[in-house]
């Protein structure tokens, strides 16, 4: 395919670069109504990802176009003409591509490789439905996935690299059935490393979170409430201050601080921020150390004692900032834990926010927060489920009181602490 490319470009010297990206898919999949396995599949998927370049009056237009294996050179030519057609029609300010680096990519780390995914499947639906034992709460769907995924890039300027990902994802619809009525919810479980105990547990827990999600009241909750949030949401939280130093949001003023700046506020009583970026981290399943434009990312700290310390993004915008050595988009924040436990956070009154309807963080505003599908709120003597509540806050005003947990978790792009205790305002 390459070659076959590479000679239409010939054909078209309007065409200053060119990228081209080929993946190749090979996963298992199983989908389960009830304990009932409904269907099986085993698939292997290739497709060939091309951008081309064309200059134009000082000025640079890209378009990218999908081409496959099964395809003549004819309809390989007519995807490229219609790319090059599209991207003198897309015209930006001219930059350059990256070109190749001396850095070695490193080995991702997973017990999944070199493994039978058959094997591995059985392992998993078991470790899966070991959790499925309680009389009211059962499993009403589970579908289960089981992903190998190479990925080679190459460009006009000489870069050739490849690498091989390896991820695991469980979909789970658990629910809780009495005469009152019938509560599902969704979850999606991810790993890089397969530990069959650990999804044992997580399953396990998010049964009983539809337990609790069925048993939840509306609670007579209003003003400022001290609020634990948990995992995806104290990521969410995090990445916040993370893309206030992303070369895009320079580029484009919507970033509010400088390098030197302190990006909690000028008085910080909380935890102060250390945060660092970096390609890989075990358990991380969106970790890569190679971007989209083929550049091999290295860590970076981001964050120290709430100050920036550098910016990270994109090659195409750090070569608008005059960036000589642009860090590529890296994906994992790693974040280091805070001073307080979450028992400690417990010992008071709390509203502990276990799932949102949908967590936002603006990232122009600063505000945050959303409806609680599912909490638990503790008054001083007893805890129980709540939901149908909103919570809001702002970040920016907040950002030097938030205190994070000495427990720590790892998530799709995030290791760090696991809560996160901040103020924030209730309202049903």
């Amino acid at each position: 395919m390459k070659e076959k490319l590479k000679r239409i470009f010939l054909e078209h010297p309007e065409i200053s670069d060119w990228r081209i990206t080929d993946y190749k898919i090979l996963s298992t999949e199983l989908f389960y109504v009830a304990d009932r396995l409904e269907t099986t599949r085993r698939t292997e998927r290739a497709e060939t990802e091309v951008t081309v370049y064309v200059d134009k009056d000082e000025k640079r237009g890209e378009a990218t176009a999908l081409c496959y294996d099964y395809m003549t050179n004819e309809e390989l030519k007519e995807k490229i003409e219609d790319a090059v057609y599209s991207a003198s029609f897309a015209m930006n300010r001219f930059y350059e591509i990256p070109e190749p680096s001396d850095r070695e990519i490193p080995e991702m780390t997973s017990n999944l490789k070199g493994k039978d995914f058959r094997e591995v499947m059985d392992l998993l639906v078991d470790a899966v439905f070991r959790a499925d034992c309680h009389k009211n709460g059962y499993l009403s769907a589970t579908e289960f996935f089981l992903k190998e995924k190479t990925v080679r890039i190459m460009n006009s300027r000489g870069i050739d690299v490849t690498q091989t990902y390896y991820t695991g994802n469980v979909e789970l619809i658990p629910s809780w059935k009495t005469e009152k009525d019938d509560v599902e919810t969704y979850h999606w479980i991810s790993f890089e490393n397969f530990d069959p105990e650990a999804i044992t547990k997580e399953t396990e827990e998010k049964i009983l979170q539809a337990k609790a999600r069925h048993e939840a009241v509306k609670p007579e909750l209003s003003g400022s409430v001290k609020v634990i949030l948990q995992e995806e949401d104290v990521s969410s939280i995090f990445w916040y201050y993370a893309y206030e130093l992303s070369y895009q949001g320079k580029y484009d003023g919507s970033n509010r601080y400088e390098i030197g700046d302190c990006l909690q506020g000028n008085e910080v009583t909380g935890d102060k921020i250390n945060l660092k970026l970096t390609p890989f981290y075990p358990g991380a399943v969106d970790s890569y150390y190679v971007d989209g434009n083929g550049i091999i990312m290295s860590e970076l700290e981001l964050i120290r004692d709430g100050i920036a310390l550098n910016r990270f993004g994109s090659f195409r915008t750090g070569y608008y900032l005059g960036i000589k050595e642009p860090t590529g988009y890296i994906p994992v924040a790693v974040v280091r834990e805070g001073t307080k436990s979450i028992s400690e956070m417990k010992a008071e009154p709390y509203l502990h926010i276990v799932q949102f309807s949908d967590m936002q963080v603006d990232p122009d505003s600063g505000f945050f927060g959303g409806e609680v599908r599912l909490g638990y709120y503790f008054d001083g003597e007893k805890e129980y489920p709540v939901t149908g509540i909103s919570v809001s806050g702002n970040i920016r005003t907040l950002g030097g009181k938030m205190r994070f947990s000495s427990e720590s978790t790892t998530i799709h792009n995030y290791h760090g602490p696991k809560y996160l205790e901040v103020t924030m305002e209730v309202f049903g």
